[in-house]
């Protein structure tokens, strides 16, 4: 599981050292190109992914939800609001992976953890409410019940959404 998201907004020249200061096992790096997974092995930390790879071609497309969340307060937690899950179906969850990937980078930028659903090892992507929407394809398959969910879950007073992605590692791995 990755430990920490590292975004920068000034390229770093010696990602490795910068890396040293975590406390931690896996950090995924978004240095102003590609993503990049590093893991501290026993020589230091060592770059798991490929150059010209992106943290998306790691997730699944295979059961993807959408959960709501609220801001509370101030704006520096969110809450999830109960009962707002929405999961896709199989087709549904291939035809939005493959939408998503014109969106891979914005995705991959607002990845803020992994979390375990359903017993498997997902990445959670929160968005805010209007920037979602603005993704939606509306002549998608799932569209309407993408709609009709988003209307469900402004109406409670969401402020995000979170899209719950599994991780590739245990699943088949989608290729576009």
């Amino acid at each position: 599981m990755i430990d920490v998201f590292l975004t920068v907004n000034t390229p770093i020249k010696d990602v490795k050292s910068a890396l040293n200061g975590f406390d931690s096992n896996c950090i995924q790096v978004r240095n102003g190109g590609n993503t990049e997974i590093w893991k501290r092995g026993t020589n230091g930390w060592e770059i798991e992914q490929q150059p010209g790879s992106t943290f998306f071609d790691k997730l699944c497309d295979e059961h993807i939800e959408l959960v709501a969340y609220t801001l509370v307060f101030g704006g520096g937690f969110s809450d999830e609001i109960e009962g707002t899950t929405l999961s896709f179906t199989n087709e549904e969850s291939i035809d939005f992976f493959t939408h998503m990937r014109k969106y891979q980078y914005r995705l991959e930028d607002s990845i803020g953890c992994s979390i375990i659903s359903s017993g498997r090892s997902c990445a959670l992507s929160c968005l805010y409410l209007g920037e979602f929407k603005r993704m939606i394809d509306k002549k998608a398959s799932w569209s309407q019940k993408v709609i009709d969910w988003v209307i469900k879950v402004q109406k409670l007073g969401a402020d995000e959404v979170g899209i719950i992605i599994p991780h590739a590692k245990n699943h088949r791995s989608h290729k576009s």
